[in-house]
């Protein structure tokens, strides 16, 4: 909701603005505008959805969006490699950020 609201924060303030002149409160004039701008958000909504889901098909065709999923599905079914990490944990040398 955030970002379709964000798109008219001009609007909605000039509608709070426009309500307070009028004699109400401003938290009345802030739900005053809510109310009046609920087609416009749901509008909004619609496209930043639509946006989102061709944003997530174009990077599914990407390539290395497709080699780290296969790799995160290559370590979910190679759960004798996960083990073996578990185990020998504590043996792993740390990396600190001094060693160079």
């Amino acid at each position: 909701m955030r970002l379709s609201t964000e798109r008219d924060k001009s609007r909605f303030h000039d509608l709070v603005n426009e309500y307070e002149q009028n004699g109400d409160s401003s938290e009345v004039a802030r739900i005053k505008a809510d109310n009046a701008l609920v087609l416009v958000y749901r509008k909004e909504l619609r496209k930043v959805f639509l946006e989102y889901l061709q944003w997530m098909h174009a990077m599914k065709k990407d390539s290395t969006f497709q080699k780290v999923m296969q790799t995160q599905k290559d370590l979910r079914d190679n759960k004798d490699l996960i083990d073996l990490i578990a185990k020998n944990q504590q043996n792993l040398p740390l990396i600190s950020g001094n060693s160079y």
